[in-house]
């Protein structure tokens, strides 16, 4: 079955899963009547290296290197929130936002250059805050990790700050002395909207299937930290952290369109991959991988 094909790590998965990822995000693109612009072009090749990165950045950390259920989940969690990809400014935010998030992953270990790793988070989630502004609120990770790796002192609280205003500051420039602006979306709507990335009624379940999908994946891996599946227990703090960040965006996007759901990908991915992974009857993990994917194919057909 499926747990039996992904519970092994193989080449020909991440392969194909690209390629079926790219296909998705082209489909969906051509379902909106987005024309393939530019644009479109750029957001299949961002969705692709931001699913390159993922896997990546988490194998060995919060992902077990022994299977591959974590790309799997990936995949059709980008097929069920299919509107995720569709401005292109979120997902190069989300880009540079999980670029930011793998220098913090490096603080765990003892002889890394914490000061130059903090540096580079601040600056990589300034990139992310140029593109779509609200992105601003990831800067908590750096904190909360300084916190969970004991690298607190004054100049760990300025660095990642000082990284943080150097590409929000060169665009500013660029912007009052050529007229070049990056983006036009260097503005700050904080409108408190019905966070219904599930537009339709009838889209009401399948926000409850992941709630529910969601709560128990914290529930056991929370109860089997100490399993040697999980390498880093610290980690899953700042991906918890990351998952309410997410919904907080979910809130607080102005002028929703879907889009902002690209947030929710990485955290739901790894929890539930991570649930997957210490779920010991098969049979359990086949029902609840065939579920989502029978619920991404409803979704897609039927509404």
């Amino acid at each position: 079955m499926i747990v039996n094909y992904f519970n092994n790590t193989k080449p020909v998965n991440f392969i194909f899963l690209s390629i079926l990822l790219a296909f998705v995000v082209g489909f969906s693109l051509y379902s909106q009547e987005i024309s393939l612009s530019i644009t479109a072009i750029f957001n299949i090749v961002f969705s692709v290296l931001t699913f390159a990165l993922f896997y990546f950045s988490s194998k060995d950390k919060v992902l077990s290197s022994k299977n591959d259920f974590g790309i799997l989940f990936y995949v059709l969690l980008s097929s069920l929130f299919i509107d995720s990809f569709h401005d292109l400014h979120k997902t190069v935010s989300y880009f540079f936002v999980l670029l930011g998030l793998q220098q913090l992953y490096a603080l765990q270990h003892k002889n890394v250059l914490a000061k130059k790793k903090l540096f580079n988070n601040g600056l990589f989630f300034g990139v992310a805050a140029v593109f779509y502004p609200l992105s601003i609120v990831f800067i908590l990770l750096t904190y909360v990790a300084n916190l969970i790796f004991n690298k607190i002192t004054w100049r760990m609280f300025v660095i990642p700050i000082i990284g943080f205003i150097t590409p929000i500051f060169f665009i500013f420039v660029l912007d009052d002395l050529f007229s070049f602006r990056l983006t036009t979306n260097l503005t700050f709507l904080f409108q408190l909207e019905n966070a219904l990335f599930l537009k339709p009624a009838n889209h009401y379940f399948i926000a409850a299937f992941i709630f529910i999908l969601t709560v128990f994946s914290i529930l056991n891996i929370s109860s089997n930290l100490n399993s040697k599946l999980f390498f880093y227990k610290q980690y899953h703090a700042l991906v918890i952290l990351f998952l309410i960040i997410a919904l907080f965006l979910l809130f607080f996007t102005p002028n929703k369109n879907g889009s902002e759901t690209i947030f929710i990908i990485y955290p739901l991915s790894i929890l539930f991959a991570n649930y997957i992974a210490v779920i010991q009857k098969k049979w359990i993990s086949n029902f609840i991988i065939i579920s989502l994917l029978f619920v991404v194919v409803l979704k897609n057909t039927l509404f």
